[in-house]
């Protein structure tokens, strides 16, 4: 279905529009900032989705009551029957609310209008322009509502910026590890060193030297001994077993010197048993951060498998950005974001086959015809609100100036 007719009175700005948009593949609202242009779209667009998008004050300043009204057919389709295929949707306008009809020319009315227009409208949420305005992630959220998992994929984005938070708290964690490991020649595998304890060098110093003094004691005492040797032979034998035993070389000068140094022993063992405690606490972190990456580019191939379900071919993301088609959306001039645009909505394949363009005005006059050209090889309409430089774009293009208020 396209539209043939719109007829506004009485809304916002405008007060009268009459138009008869059969056999046009796109129509444009001409004119100077706030001649009503946008207006005459949003509401357009408010007769089929609700008067929400026309916002708060939607009558005409002085008015009581208002209309919108849209004649919805496709003449061109086989066995089309005026009376039968054609639907008139009107929204009526008062200062307690609007009241929406839809019937047939014949005068029959539809009982659930507004569930048969939710099912109706699907094409014209797409404005082509407004979505190449947007950043990755909003066109990403706009392509995800098409899908009708919308909800799903707002339930991964909730997971994957819990994930990516806590990657990046580890990420964080990683880079002070590795600010103090350094150039440290340790690894995770190494064997965690053993300090001394003072306290027990200290013990062996004063066992080394009271052994010494026993040894020269006992010497003293043998040559006491050896001067009365004949009385006291057993006892020379006894000590001289003894000296032979324990006699040796002095140990106290060593365990001195290794009392004086045992601080520095120690200090050096904490520290290289500290950078091995970084270095495996570093491991630790940058397995953490490979895991929960890992689990984020599994969301991101869940999302990229609900917008495969789309109709649409090549819509991929990649360092560059959004690719729909293989092209870039940031790279794309107005006509093409149009015409890619009109390809997301056909592809949906709607009844109504329309979409809106807010900022017609950015398109000029060799990409209208562009357009043109495109809407009616797929059968589209385009509707589009541009300024007074843009005109005469194809046989099938109309130029309407909404009355200026």
């Amino acid at each position: 279905m396209k539209i043939i007719g719109l007829r506004i009175k009485n809304i916002m700005g405008v007060s009268a529009v009459d138009v008869d948009t059969k056999d046009m593949s796109v129509i444009k609202f001409e004119g100077k900032c706030k001649a009503g242009k946008t207006t005459v779209i949003n509401s357009f667009i408010a007769a089929l989705k609700g008067m929400k998008y026309l916002g708060k004050n939607t009558l005409r300043d002085g008015e009581d009551e208002g209309f919108v009204q849209v004649v919805l057919a496709d003449p061109d389709s086989d066995g089309f029957d005026e009376k039968r295929d054609t639907l008139i949707v009107e929204r009526f306008v008062n200062k307690k609310g609007d009241r929406l009809k839809v019937s047939s020319p014949n005068g029959a009315t539809y009982k659930s209008p507004a569930k048969m227009l939710d099912e109706l409208c699907t094409a014209i949420s797409i404005d082509p322009l407004k979505f190449k305005a947007m950043d990755d992630k909003a066109r990403i959220d706009a392509l995800l509502e098409l899908t009708g998992d919308a909800d799903k994929a707002k339930g991964l984005d909730t997971q994957r910026d819990k994930l990516y938070q806590g990657r990046r708290d580890v990420n964080r964690d990683a880079k002070e590890f590795k600010a103090k490991v350094g150039d440290a020649m340790v690894s995770g595998t190494d064997k965690l060193g053993q300090e001394k304890k003072t306290a027990e060098v200290a013990g062996k110093l004063a066992d080394e030297r009271s052994r010494v003094d026993r040894i020269e004691s006992r010497k003293t005492r043998l040559n006491e001994v050896l001067q009365s040797l004949s009385a006291l032979n057993a006892e020379r034998e006894e000590l001289e077993r003894e000296v032979k035993d324990n006699d040796g070389e002095s140990q106290v000068d060593r365990l001195q010197e290794e009392l004086n140094t045992v601080d520095d022993f120690n200090q050096g063992v904490r520290s290289r048993n500290q950078a091995i405690a970084d270095v495996i606490e570093l491991n630790i972190l940058e397995g953490k951060s490979q895991a929960l990456t890992g689990q984020i580019e599994k969301i991101d191939s869940d999302k990229a498998k609900i917008l495969s379900t789309l109709p649409i071919s090549g819509v991929t993301m990649s360092d560059e950005g959004l690719r729909i088609d293989g092209r870039i959306v940031d790279d794309m001039c107005g006509y093409e974001a149009i015409e890619i645009g009109i390809q997301i909505a056909a592809a949906m394949k709607p009844t109504l086959r329309n979409i809106t363009i807010q900022a017609g005005a950015e398109i000029d006059k060799e990409s209208w015809a562009k357009v043109d050209e495109f809407a009616k090889k797929r059968e589209f309409q385009a509707m589009a609100a541009v300024g007074l430089n843009v005109r005469g774009t194809g046989s099938s293009s109309f130029q309407y100036r909404p009355r200026q208020f």
